[in-house]
């Protein structure tokens, strides 16, 4: 998934370099897919939170929040998100349960927790578990960053699997040539 570079924090234009700025700006931001999230939160004003924290930050979104199993599930199952953020707690929903449904159904999808109530255990337990990273609701300007790192580790990942299978292949054909 392609993302906007961010801007060097304060990095200034000369007043001669501001012309055409805005239609090369609008037209980069138009040239530029939103990021597909599913969202995993009960509390719609959280997914209000995380779409200003992105966009803030230049990361066009597209959010699919959903807050029971079976619409996660069914969500998950589209294939059409490029990372998943969830809050820890949601009544009456096992959130580890949704962590392994993911990595058994998109094992490559990056997971990123994003709670209030994710205590230091938790967190680790669901590092353990297979999630990319957790960032705390108090510190949302924290979730830009995690959210790119999250995708550019899940595109190395995948760039290094391609690589092996890629390898792999060449191989068998390299024994397939020689007897």
């Amino acid at each position: 998934h392609r993302l906007p570079a961010k801007p060097p924090a304060g990095s200034a234009t000369k007043p001669e370099a501001m012309e055409g700025i805005a239609d090369r700006t609008a037209a980069a931001r138009n040239s530029v897919e939103p990021l597909r999230i599913l969202h995993l939160e009960d509390d719609p004003v959280a997914t209000q939170l995380v779409r200003e924290a992105l966009r803030r930050d230049g990361l066009p979104v597209e959010i699919d929040r959903v807050d029971t199993f079976p619409d996660f599930a069914q969500r998950l199952g589209t294939g059409t998100h490029a990372l998943i953020l969830s809050d820890f707690t949601i009544p009456g929903m096992d959130t580890f349960e949704a962590l392994r449904l993911a990595h058994t159904t998109r094992p490559d999808l990056p997971y990123v927790f994003f709670s209030g109530t994710l205590g230091e255990e938790a967190a680790v337990e669901a590092l353990k578990q297979g999630a990319t990273d957790f960032v705390l609701k108090d510190r949302p300007a924290r979730l830009p960053a995690a959210v790119r790192r999250a995708l550019r580790e899940a595109e190395q990942l995948s760039q290094h699997r391609q690589s092996q299978e890629c390898f792999r292949e060449r191989k068998q054909a390299d024994e397939a040539l020689r007897q």
